[in-house]
């Protein structure tokens, strides 16, 4: 079936169910790179339920399916996509002026191709080619935009008779707004690879045009009183989004050694939590949705990650106390949202991260800038001997904030440590289940 072409003589049936099949494909490529970025190693045929090769059935299926299986499905659902879109164009089943199925198929397109530049920038590295396939992303997405843009134009009626949700945005989502956030992502991507690829000029263009898209969305919904702090709210998404475009223009900038010019983005990002500065424990009781449960779960890891970001580079600039603070709030934050995925990489690098504050607090005046290679070699051998004293070392003069810290290190460096034992365990677990997979594909795979 995964080699099955879409022909002008098939059926509408037919070719709607092959079109599905080329949006699972994306979605199972997807999913595969997802897992690998986030330290999670894909689960065996067995576990999915389904069948392991043997020599009855001919199949070649890998036991286990990897990140690297991604390019085979991400490729299968493109070349659907091209048929489909030759089938458009040529069959009489199809009305000639059926724009839709035109721009449904320019929305999916967009959709793999940024996949597909997600694969290459994080995945494999290979910035140069992710940039090729972002721009492609880029350019449909951006067509698609100016090509609903006229639509609404010329049918005002029409589009503002569409179902709308509670917050008055339209639900279908080929609609301008919703693929302008689209096309900002994509140039986000674009910025951050050229970020990687040390371009600062080209990446700040791309930035600066996702936030100018951002902005401009958000003051659309202020003029119809759109309520903006609801995660359901579609412009809530966009400002989902526009929290990691300022989380990635700052760690630009902290990659460039710019601590100061990167505590400016990372500060509105976590702004954007908050409504402003935050005074003791009042994280979120003025932002946008992370003041209860719902909003927790759908914007944890964007707060984490800002948690975080602002951690390390107040650490940088030697305020390790404040450091401390976030440090903490985004160790207990990634707890709670990471309880079905207890061995998630997030969880061990902030908890290294909250011992090196605290062996800092301990150890340099605050203010005192860190030495990264001596700190490398401390948590190098911290975690091989598992001994919190390579970060902390009391004594009986230590005050009760350092025997408490102490303790708390020895304790994060534990979790770090059983978190990448799994991660890396498994990884070679992976990786030794592929190897005899392919030896088994060619013993027994169907003879031609």
């Amino acid at each position: 079936m995964l080699n099955r072409d879409i022909k002008n003589s098939d059926s509408v049936d037919t070719v709607e169910n092959l079109l599905a099949l080329a949006v699972g494909l994306n979605n199972f490529a997807e999913t595969l790179r997802y897992m690998a970025k986030s330290g999670i190693v894909a689960p065996t045929l067995a576990k999915l339920g389904l069948k392991a090769p043997s020599p009855s059935t001919g199949t070649t299926a890998p036991l286990v399916y990897t990140s690297k299986d991604s390019m085979k499905f991400y490729t299968q659902a493109e070349q659907l996509y091209d048929q489909y879109y030759a089938y458009l164009n040529n069959t009489t089943t199809v009305p000639k002026d059926d724009k839709r199925k035109l721009l449904e198929l320019q929305l999916w397109r967009g959709t793999l191709y940024n996949n597909v530049g997600l694969y290459f920038m994080e995945n494999r590295k290979d910035f140069f080619t992710a940039t090729k396939w972002f721009e492609r992303s880029a350019t449909e997405r951006g067509n698609l935009v100016m090509a609903l843009e006229e639509l609404e134009k010329k049918s005002p009626i029409e589009n503002s008779a569409t179902t709308k949700n509670n917050f008055g945005e339209s639900v279908n989502p080929l609609n301008s707004n919703d693929q302008r956030i689209h096309h900002a992502i994509t140039r986000n991507n674009i910025a951050q690879c050229y970020s990687n690829s040390k371009q600062i000029t080209l990446a700040l263009e791309s930035y600066n045009y996702a936030l100018k898209v951002f902005e401009e969305m958000k003051e659309k919904m202020k003029e119809k009183n759109m309520d903006t702090k609801t995660p359901e709210s579609k412009n809530t998404i966009a400002n989902r989004l526009h929290v990691i475009v300022l989380n990635n223009m700052g760690l630009m900038y902290h990659d460039m050694g710019k601590y100061d010019q990167s505590l400016i983005y990372f500060t509105e990002a976590f702004h954007m939590f908050t409504g402003g500065p935050v005074v003791g424990e009042k994280l979120g009781e003025e932002g946008l949705v992370v003041n209860n449960a719902h909003g927790t779960s759908f914007f944890g890891e964007e707060l984490g990650v800002t948690l975080s970001n602002m951690g390390t580079c107040l650490f940088m600039l030697g305020r390790y106390r404040e450091s401390e603070q976030f440090y903490s709030q985004a160790t207990q934050l990634f707890d709670a949202i990471y309880t079905n995925t207890p061995n998630h990489k997030n969880i061990a690098q902030v908890s290294l991260q909250l011992a090196l504050c605290l062996k800092q607090k301990h150890s340099v005046k605050e203010g005192e800038k860190p030495n990264r290679d001596m700190l490398a070699a401390a948590t190098s051998l911290a975690l091989a001997k598992q001994d919190a004293s390579y970060f902390i070392k009391i004594d009986d003069s230590s005050s009760e904030e350092k025997i408490a810290d102490e303790k708390l290190v020895r304790s994060l460096l534990e979790k770090a440590r059983k978190i990448t034992l799994t991660l890396n365990e498994a990884n070679v677990e992976a990786s030794e289940s592929a190897k005899k997979s392919s030896m088994f594909s060619k013993m027994f795979g169907k003879k031609k």
